[in-house]
């Protein structure tokens, strides 16, 4: 359509979708509710054969605007600011079956708004709040990386757009300032982490004649990375579909062994605890109980699949904040499709 002008791609739950940035003339106050919108999207399915409907970026006007570390420039910049937020929506929880409803039956979008005083979730069928603390920069840190980065959870940060960006065109590299522009993070931890992968064979590094990055490149091999984490694409033998839960799609077929190192699992269950402090209800001792299940079994070579479905049913019953955030976390999600097929007996532990 003649109003769209930037063509991204992101991935949730190991699905790819397409996403069509529509001009809007600048921001534009929401009357009445002091939200203004920064940024329009309409959502198709990967191959865009099918128009799932549109999502809404909108912040507070109380918020200064995509304010980053004063040493810094503002992040995310001007230019990339569309790239970045349909990035975030691989950490988000992302709803698709919501899309189509609302642009069918209402004519109107899903929106994801950064608010100061709510904390994360769905506020009602359409709207979902994203607390923003500090700056912008902060906020998209604590979705992306939670209390404290890792350098694995980096370096999945760093290719996950080198990756989306390979899918739509193999033969070029992501230009460092939209990376720069979307991994809130300081410059030189990302040149480092950058570094890294280039030295494990994983990306190659463009530069110029004084060493300064120009793009970056993904590897074959860092394509297989990716892949690997999320049970690859690419099936030698027959696929099949199955359900399990309410979440989890999963396929059968060539598919590598998931496997998360425990310093990430701690990590991710333990930005959940903290946040589980912060929130302090009720039933928090229940909870905990049940993160702490979940937190020793992932790190188990032998997975008790009872105690993990036990697990899960608390925190579905009891903090279905906490099971959204272990559902849509990339890894942990990946994991637990595993299990499932090996419960189906699909595959060998």
């Amino acid at each position: 359509m003649e109003d769209e002008f930037k063509s991204l791609k992101f991935r949730h739950q190991g699905k790819t979708y397409t996403a069509k940035a529509v001009d809007i003339h600048g921001p534009q106050m929401v009357s009445g509710n002091f939200m203004s919108d920064i940024a329009l999207f309409r959502i198709f399915d990967e191959n865009e054969k099918e128009m799932l409907g549109g999502i809404v970026f909108r912040k507070s006007s109380f918020l200064k605007y995509l304010d980053a570390d004063p040493k810094r420039n503002q992040f995310p910049q001007n230019e990339y600011l569309e790239e970045a937020l349909i990035n975030l929506l691989h950490y988000l929880p992302f709803y698709p079956e919501k899309l189509k409803p609302l642009y069918a039956e209402q004519g109107t979008c899903f929106i994801y708004q950064f608010v100061r005083d709510k904390d994360d979730g769905l506020e009602n069928e359409k709207n979902y709040n994203i607390k923003t603390e500090g700056s912008f920069e902060s906020t998209f840190f604590r979705l992306m990386f939670g209390e404290e980065a890792t350098t694995e959870t980096i370096q999945f940060a760093l290719l996950e757009p080198l990756y989306l960006h390979w899918k739509d065109d193999s033969l070029t590299g992501t230009r460092i300032e939209q990376i720069v522009s979307i991994v809130p993070l300081k410059r030189n931890a990302i040149n480092a982490n950058l570094e890294l992968l280039e030295d494990d064979g994983f990306v190659e590094i463009i530069r110029d004649t004084s060493g300064n990055f120009i793009s970056v490149k993904l590897k074959p091999r860092g394509v297989k990375k990716v892949e690997g984490s999320l049970q690859a694409d690419v099936q030698s033998t027959p696929v099949t579909n199955y359900h399990y839960g309410n979440k989890i799609n999963v396929k059968t077929g060539d598919y590598s062994p998931v496997i998360i190192n425990a310093d990430i699992i701690d990590s991710f269950f333990g930005n959940i605890e903290r946040d589980l402090e912060k929130k302090n209800p009720e039933n928090k001792v229940e909870l905990t109980e049940a993160i702490n299940s979940l937190k020793q079994e992932f790190k188990k070579d032998n997975k008790d699949q009872g105690k993990i479905q036990k697990a899960l049913n608390v925190l579905k019953n009891g903090g279905v904040w906490i099971y959204d955030k272990v559902l849509n976390n990339q890894l942990v999600g990946s994991l637990l499709a595993q299990l499932a097929l090996q419960q189906m007996g699909l595959t060998s532990p």
